[in-house]
Parts: structure tokens; sequence; C-alpha cells
């Protein structure tokens, strides 16, 4: 167990005289690293959103752990995704787009099969 942040993604970290700081503190806790490292994870081996020189740069940055690799990792990417989903259908009423992208998700939810194109929000 260590401290995690809960929700690591570029959008939660601000840059300043060169630093990086990691901002939206309300999910931080004691956890295990994995649960921070599958969000880029996902990002990286199931929607594509980072590329590979982007992960490698953010692993070797962590500590060097690739969760991809960790047999727990399938699982923690379908929660790191219900969660993606659930937070869209949130705001699914907002358009048809955004409720098309929601109907999407829960398909991919359903069928690991079906391809993920996800938009980022």
């Amino acid at each position: 167990m260590r401290l995690i942040h809960g929700d690591p993604h570029s959008g939660n970290v601000a840059h300043s005289a060169g630093h990086a700081v990691l901002i939206d503190l309300e999910t931080v806790c004691l956890g295990p690293a994995e649960w921070d490292l599958a969000l880029p994870g996902t990002y990286f081996a199931s929607l594509g959103w980072l590329g590979k020189a982007d992960y490698e740069g953010f692993v070797r940055a962590y500590g060097g752990r690739d969760v991809t690799v960790s047999p727990h990792f399938q699982v923690l990417r379908r929660i790191r995704e219900l969660r993606m989903t659930s937070w869209l259908i949130q705001h699914a009423g907002e358009s048809e787009e955004l409720a098309a992208q929601a109907r999407h998700r829960v398909a991919c939810l359903v069928d690991d099969r079906v391809p993920r194109v996800w938009s980022r929000r």
C-alpha cells in the first residue's frame, strides 16, 4: 500500500516553473500502485489514447512498473472502463453525440471484442 492519486491523467496535472504537480486530490488515498497505473495503462493498451513512447515514459517516471503485463490488469482495465462509462452516462443527455458514445461504451463493456473507439469525453 502507498499513497495514490486515484485519478491520474493529464487533466489532473498542473505545470509551473518546469515542475508538474498533481491536482484534483479528492480521490487521494492509501492503496495499491496498480490502481493509479491502470488508468494510463488503459489509455495505452485498450483505448489507444497514449502512444507507446508516451506510455513508456510514464512507466519510467513511475518507477518502471508496467501494469499492462500484470495478471490483474484486465480486471483493473475493465473497472476503469466501467467508471469512465458511468461518468459519461451522467452527461449523455447533453447531446446525441454523447448519448451515442455512452451506448457504444456500454456495448464495449458487454462484449470485449467491440472496438474501443472512445471519445475523450
